[in-house]
């Protein structure tokens, strides 16, 4: 999914005044999360990431996660627009669903890859 299409999405779902800028900062966030939390933190061999710098400029960008996960980017932007409009009620949903989505995908992205985070036991 590209930035253009998470958006274009989203301003579907939810008509709002917020600036195209805004929500690219936003999956720049969310982006740079998947990168620490799945990313650096596991074996991926032949696997790039996302140029997460191109996301605030070029709506092109194809986002790291793909299907069935990818929803996890409309989910965070429509929670981010909801908060924003005080919606709360609708905040809460969004924001639910976007953690068990997030959830489900770090689960699925665990059990297909080695973890390369080592601990270091001193006596």
């Amino acid at each position: 999914m590209t930035v253009k299409e998470v958006i274009e999405t989203v301003d579907a779902l939810r008509p709002n005044e917020i600036a195209a800028e805004d929500k690219r900062k936003w999956l720049y966030e969310l982006e740079s999360r998947i990168y620490e939390d799945l990313y650096v933190t596991h074996e991926h061999e032949g696997i790039g990431f996302t140029d997460t710098e191109k996301i605030l400029s070029d709506d092109t960008t194809e986002l790291f996660i793909k299907a069935p996960h990818d929803e996890i980017y409309i989910l965070y932007l429509c929670s981010l627009i909801d908060f924003y409009h005080a919606e709360y009620e609708r905040y809460a949903n969004d924001n639910a669903l976007f953690d068990a989505l997030y959830e489900s995908c770090c689960r699925f992205w665990n059990s297909r890859h080695i973890s390369c985070v080592r601990t270091e036991i001193t006596g």
